[in-house]
């Protein structure tokens, strides 16, 4: 008996994986058709067209008051308008830094410095005290992310997520991107 159960639904298995899925959707006419088609070109051009702001790359650099002799190490960002219009306006990015291993929070940075506009083509670094700030004096492995905003057509280079080994305080601070770990 259970041979015949287990016969059966392994039949019922093999009838199924090579039954075909047909999704059928119902077009009242063929005007409808080329209306669905011209509607889908126009949101392709659209998409194709305006700002693109794109993170580049995450810039480390040390930040020194006028007459100080120690710097402060900041990691930034370099962002570029890979569109074809100018941004204007105001440009927002938000940065998180935690612990590798623990995931634990450390620091976090917001900036909304771009007052302008920002041509195609033309990148930007924001410095003057901007970014992620490193203070640990122990070297010590980060994740490091950041996201710009506005989002645009093309939110997948509005985010970026490395990996640096930090060592922010003290008189020689230094980072290096560790990207086997990204």
């Amino acid at each position: 008996m259970k041979k015949y159960i287990a016969l059966s639904i392994f039949f019922l298995f093999f009838l199924l994986a090579f039954t075909p899925y047909i999704k059928a959707v119902y077009i009242p006419n063929q005007d409808s058709i080329d209306s669905i088609n011209i509607i889908d070109k126009k949101i392709s051009e659209v998409s194709n067209k305006g700002f693109d702001l794109a993170i580049i790359d995450i810039v480390p650099y040390i930040w020194t008051e006028e007459k100080g002799l120690l710097g402060e190490l900041h990691l930034t960002l370099e962002i570029k308008n890979m569109g074809d219009s100018p941004t204007t306006g105001v440009v927002r990015y938000y940065g998180n830094s935690s612990y590798f291993v623990s995931k634990s929070h450390y620091g976090s940075s917001w900036g909304a410095l771009l007052i302008g506009s920002l041509d195609p083509g033309e990148t930007w670094i924001p410095k003057s005290e901007a970014g992620l700030l490193f203070l640990n004096i122990i070297p010590r492995i980060f994740y490091v992310e950041y996201e710009v905003t506005p989002l645009d057509s093309n939110p997948e280079n509005n985010y970026i997520r490395q990996v640096y080994l930090v060592r922010g305080g003290g008189i020689f601070p230094f980072w290096k991107h560790i990207s086997l770990l990204d």
